[in-house]
């Protein structure tokens, strides 16, 4: 197996260990030294404190800043406390590199890195593409730290969608390619498109300057709070975001990094500006319905693969392949609804 460091991809420069999942919330959640099962590794039986993987020293340095400030958001979120719309920002960049970190340690750990040859790693995802957090709490579901979502063939080909749950709250996190921006007035962007190996296109077309339910599938929004981001850096200069509209619901214009929009409860969608506040942690709810939020999870990841990219242009071999995928999602939301 090729060494690589997880933030940048090259070979690690003064060799460090990144924890995939934080030191500081492992710890903080009491899981440690609790077993971490990793999906596809049936001979690795891992711990939390051990789940390491080669990382620059440079990059792990720079990333502490990252960590320092999300580990105060998730303080606040778990004790409901108000956070700042920038706040939120670091939390979806922090959920990013979660995300993609968990991704290429899996494939590190199933001896599927070479194999796979990963064209993007960390440093290349945060911040990058369009993003929404799902926030939800279970009654007397425990004290705890978990995955949902990761152990299925469309993460280990198209890391878009996880959850995390700790203690009693769940989050589910979404990011991809034109995933929110469309329906919250920006710029909308048509599916992506194959064009061989690694290639993809899409056609940017004039935002509506307003939003629309549903962003994001019919997701029921009782008792939750739902968050959305349109992040558009890769898709700049174009005349298309010269725009009042988008101009006034950006964090960053320059950078492509659209402002947080919140929906709660199944109300109406806000914008939040950077500095207004919001209380993220919604009433809990029954135990049973963990259920309902990990069948999400799987229908999320489908619906990313579906509506948000031109299958058919995919090469037959592919096609195929995501065909087998999408299979095997429907039929562990038919062993959840089952279940229920």
């Amino acid at each position: 197996m090729a060494q690589k460091c997880i933030f940048c991809g090259n070979k690690p420069q003064q060799k460090n260990k990144e924890h995939v999942i934080p030191q500081w919330l492992s710890k903080y959640l009491g899981r440690y030294n609790s077993v971490c099962t990793v999906p596809g590794a049936t001979d690795y039986e891992i711990t939390f404190a051990k789940l390491t993987f080669p990382a620059c020293k440079a990059c792990n340095d720079a990333d502490s800043k990252l960590e320092g400030e999300a580990k105060a958001v998730v303080e606040k979120l778990m004790n409901s406390k108000s956070v700042t719309g920038q706040e939120i920002s670091t939390l979806m960049d922090w959920f990013d590199k979660l995300r993609v970190g968990l991704w290429l340690g899996q494939l590190t750990l199933q001896k599927k890195l070479d194999l796979m040859d990963p064209n993007f790693y960390i440093n290349d995802r945060v911040g990058a593409k369009d993003r929404m957090l799902i926030i939800e709490r279970v009654k007397d579901m425990g004290n705890g730290l978990g995955l949902v979502g990761n152990d299925t063939n469309i993460f280990l080909y198209s890391p878009c969608v996880f959850q995390v749950w700790f203690n009693d709250i769940l989050i589910t996190n979404a990011s991809t390619d034109g995933l929110v921006s469309g329906k919250l007035g920006f710029p909308r962007l048509s599916k992506l498109t194959s064009t061989g190996y690694r290639g993809a296109t899409a056609t940017l077309t004039k935002g509506i300057n307003r939003t629309v339910h549903p962003v994001v599938m019919n997701i029921d929004g009782t008792n939750k709070t739902v968050l959305y981001q349109p992040i558009f850096k890769q898709y700049t200069p174009n005349p298309f975001y010269d725009v009042p509209y988008v101009q006034q619901h950006c964090y960053d214009i320059n950078k492509g990094l659209g402002g947080i929009f919140v929906q709660k409860n199944g109300n109406a969608i806000q914008y939040m500006k950077p500095d207004d506040k919001i209380t993220l942690l919604p009433k809990a709810q029954p135990k049973n319905n963990v259920l309902d939020s990990m069948k999400r999870v799987y229908e999320l990841q489908n619906h990313v693969i579906t509506k948000l990219n031109d299958t058919e242009s995919h090469t037959s071999a592919v096609q195929q392949m995501i065909k087998a995928s999408l299979l095997q999602n429907q039929v562990i939301i038919k062993r959840i609804e089952k279940a229920k």
